[in-house]
């Protein structure tokens, strides 16, 4: 009975999951609630092992996100008595994105559930590329029946600014599919195919913080695919490289003006408020002094700053568990990069570069807007940061992949 319950809960989980990479573009009810899901039903198939430690696994990641919850929860007891902010903050924010990678570890280990899980994620962003130029031409999308806010296309999201973080991801994922001749020809064509409905989107965004973490994403890919390009001469890379460069500065002449105006304007960071004395950056600063090591307390930052968000997410984040917290944060990245960057050199696989390169250009976002705030946008981040461990895993864990690379 005990393994039934197990097995029957095991197939649960990985459904709701599929469930969650479904929604995760259009609906952070449906979000919520698959996580949620999810959780229940694998913390009940830890119970019928008799062993609360399936509800985790061992990762490369291990000992940096140790430390990032430590700085959260520490952060938390220690402002207390100054920030009366609800506990739930430190579950919500903090303990179900983590749960919510080691759950992805934990379903997402055979390369069969991890194609499921990636032609889910492509086909889901499909649909809310699809939503973004339907809402272009009519003035609300597809899926939510969302407005345009000003006059920028949002899609399914609440802000053109969040609908370019969940780009950011996305994107670099479908290039790099595009670019692979390591797959079959009809997912490289599928995956150019929505590589330009998602560039169409990403530009009428006109969020200048997605258009600078897409580009540092690019450069990542392109990064790669020029090291590792074998039987291409030197001369024949430059001859890409120029072409590469040739082809974006003859799309700049041919956007319209107002694109090109606020790809300018990207250099005015004081026409937004960010700098000066009194500018969203200052102000964010000043509030880190107050308490510089543990913060001022998770989800304190709105109440402790008087003001809005800064529209960085690592200030923010300095603010809310101190410089202990942000450079744990840190430490989980460069970790990543350093876990996938080792993979890549063996296996050459298409799949996490594109991953590692979305999660780059989400993280450079992160500079310019509170991404890691948004629920929605936070846990694809760290569902996106599960994946690619688990694909690490798959790979050095079984002896033959799955993963229909040719």
């Amino acid at each position: 009975m005990k393994e039934r319950i197990v097995i029957f809960s095991d197939i649960i989980g990985y459904i709701f999951l599929c469930l969650l990479v479904f929604f995760m573009g259009f609906s952070s009810a449906g979000i919520e609630i698959c996580v949620s899901s999810a959780l229940l039903v694998y913390a009940i198939r830890a119970v019928a092992k008799g062993d609360l430690k399936e509800m985790f696994t061992s990762s490369k990641l291990d000992l940096p996100i140790l430390c990032f919850v430590l700085a959260n929860i520490i952060s938390y007891i220690i402002n207390s008595l100054y920030f009366n902010g609800p506990i739930r903050y430190l579950f919500s924010r903090v303990g179900e994105y983590i749960m919510l990678y080691f759950l992805v570890i934990k379903a997402v280990n055979r390369g069969k559930r991890f194609n499921t899980i990636l032609g889910i994620l492509l086909f889901s962003s499909c649909l809310v590329g699809i939503s973004g130029v339907y809402q272009q031409f009519t003035g609300l999308d597809l899926l939510r029946q969302r407005p345009l806010v000003n006059s920028h296309i949002t899609s399914s999201f609440k802000h053109y600014n969040c609908f370019g973080g969940y780009l950011t991801l996305i994107l670099p994922l479908s290039i790099s599919i595009t670019l692979s001749d390591r797959l079959r020809r009809i997912c490289r064509i599928g995956g150019g195919i929505l590589s330009a409905l998602l560039t169409y989107c990403l530009v009428l965004t006109y969020s200048r913080g997605a258009w600078i973490g897409v580009i540092f994403g690019l450069i990542f890919i392109f990064g790669y695919y020029y090291r590792n390009a074998s039987g291409v001469s030197f001369t024949k890379k430059l001859l890409i490289m120029f072409l590469v460069i040739a082809f974006f500065i003859g799309i700049s002449f041919i956007l319209p003006r107002s694109i090109k105006q606020r790809a300018v304007s990207i250099v005015r960071l004081e026409s937004s408020g960010r700098l000066g004395i009194d500018g969203l950056y200052m102000r964010a600063i000043r509030l880190i002094n107050q308490r510089p090591f543990f913060g001022n307390g998770v989800a304190s930052y709105i109440y402790k700053s008087r003001s809005v968000w800064p529209h960085n997410s690592y200030l923010q984040m300095a603010g809310e568990i101190g410089l202990i917290g942000l450079f744990s944060f840190f430490w989980i990245l460069i970790d990543l990069f350093i876990v996938g960057g080792r993979y890549l050199r063996k296996d050459k696989n298409p799949f996490l570069l594109g991953i590692l390169a979305g999660i780059l250009s989400f993280c450079i976002h992160c500079f310019f807007d509170s991404n890691l705030y948004w629920t929605q946008l936070a846990i694809s981040f760290w569902f996106m940061v599960g994946l690619a461990i688990s694909l690490y895993k798959i790979n050095y864990q079984q002896n033959r992949l799955e993963y229909g690379i040719e």
